[in-house]
């Protein structure tokens, strides 16, 4: 009787709806079940606030700045606000139920829920919802990516050791940022492969502008991911110069432009970078109808421009708040936690990173056998000007872990999750690879018994 061979496609297509089920159960357990954090309750405000503006059309400059909302106004993206907001927000209009409060993180939860700081169960699983969703997507996106840097095996691993991770699994349900960003920054990771992947100048082009709406998309969640979006496109630049794919010319055009293009995405997506503000616009409509002459409204017409002009010269418009905001951000930081590292960043990094927010005890030894057999290749594909779409996901994690050395003032432990997502792969690849030279071996093994065994 033979056997029929079923196409590869059929075998991806069957472990990715594995994922799909393991995911869903996962987060949507969690997203039931999973504990309360204070957070949650300022995004579900904040996005009951910034949806309402949105919904209404309403660019007042001043209330997209939202200073009542604290370090929920405009010391963050609007992005993240819109995803959740436009659900409960729904809800409101459905049911006529209703969240407003901003958790105070020095009394205790049963404190905060006396004083109406907690939103009610309904209302939090509502918001919940989509962000579970951005989890699942982000298991099915690592398993895209193991699938095409190396095959369907090792993307499945990755996703198994993505959904089997505790922090990932608590934190990505919640109604907070965690996993619309770890989202956006996988499909940058994505839009990587398929740039060293192209053989036309078209091709790296469109994939160079997908990767910049990735990083600004990210960026529009936390203002971090413009900054881990282009040391990773960097590094892309980097190696494939090296290759001696790209000249130096080319290298630096296709940097400008993933950066024009991501800077484009991240002011489109945050209104209150926009030079508008809703006075004025009252203030012409008053004057329209006000009692004075032809030549009394254009003295004061007059009179509102030049203003305008004085309000919004470059240095002091909205342009200029975007760039102002990663020191807003580092300051109050800095502020609420002068030594979050103790003694030692790179030991703590390292120790949280590899041992207590690892998936499994020991994880650490596949993670190191990962980084080192990707390595390996990278170095050989230099040598013989080879592409391996292997360097993508190491250029990837060294992107977030240069992040965290260099930049990150916070040791909060939801902002390890996406090094720990590109670690993740790198620990897929080393077990897969452990299990490759074990096969070998035992095979080998075999055969020299066998030929022992032999007169």
């Amino acid at each position: 009787m033979k056997l029929i061979k079923l196409p590869r496609s059929f075998y991806i297509i069957l472990l990715l709806f594995l994922v799909l089920i393991a995911s869903s159960a996962g987060l949507f357990y969690t997203l039931w079940n999973g504990d309360f954090h204070g957070d949650e309750s300022g995004w579900i405000s904040s996005g009951y606030y910034y949806t309402e503006l949105l919904l209404n059309r309403d660019w007042d400059g001043e209330k997209w700045d939202c200073r009542p909302c604290s370090a929920w106004g405009s010391m963050t993206m609007n992005l993240a606000k819109w995803m959740i907001g436009i659900p409960v927000k729904f809800y409101q209009m459905r049911t006529g139920r209703y969240f407003q409060g901003y958790y105070n993180f020095k009394n205790s939860l049963e404190d905060n829920i006396k004083q109406g700081l907690v939103p009610p169960r309904d209302i939090l699983l509502i918001a919940r919802i989509t962000p579970a969703v951005f989890g699942v997507l982000c298991c099915l996106l690592i398993f895209f990516i193991g699938c095409l840097i190396y095959n369907e095996w090792a993307g499945l691993v990755a996703a198994l050791l993505t959904i089997g991770n505790y922090l990932f699994i608590t934190s990505s349900p919640r109604a907070m940022t965690d996993a619309y960003y770890n989202f956006f920054l996988l499909g940058i990771c994505l839009s990587g492969i398929l740039f060293i992947k192209a053989t036309t100048q078209k091709n790296r082009i469109t994939y160079t502008l997908l990767s910049a709406v990735f990083t600004g998309l990210a960026c529009s969640i936390k203002i971090t991911g413009i900054i881990v979006g282009f040391i990773f496109f960097s590094e892309l630049n980097m190696y494939m110069f090296y290759l001696g794919r790209y000249r130096l010319p080319q290298v630096l055009l296709l940097l400008t432009g993933f950066c024009l293009a991501s800077l484009i995405v991240v002011y489109a997506m945050n209104p209150y970078f926009w030079p508008i503000v809703s006075y004025d616009r009252q203030a012409h409509l008053v004057l329209e109808k006000s009692p004075q002459s032809n030549a009394e409204k254009n003295i004061s017409l007059n009179t509102i421009l030049f203003d305008l002009k004085q309000r919004f010269s470059f240095m002091n418009s909205g342009f200029m708040k975007f760039p102002g905001m990663f020191s807003r951000v580092r300051k109050n930081f800095m502020q609420s936690g002068p030594d979050w590292w103790g003694n030692n960043r790179f030991i703590t990094l390292n120790k949280y990173l590899f041992f207590i927010y690892s998936t499994f005890w020991g994880s650490f030894i596949f993670s190191g056998m990962g980084i080192g057999w990707v390595l390996l290749r990278l170095i050989a594909s230099i040598q013989i000007k080879k592409i391996d779409p292997c360097a993508v996901v190491l250029a990837y994690f060294l992107a977030h872990y240069l992040f965290i050395v260099a930049f990150m003032v916070v040791n909060w432990e939801r902002y390890y999750i996406p090094t720990l997502l590109a670690g993740n792969i790198l620990t897929a690849l080393g077990i897969i690879q452990m299990a490759v030279w074990s096969y070998s071996g035992t095979l080998r093994l075999f055969r020299y018994l066998e030929n022992s065994a032999c007169p």
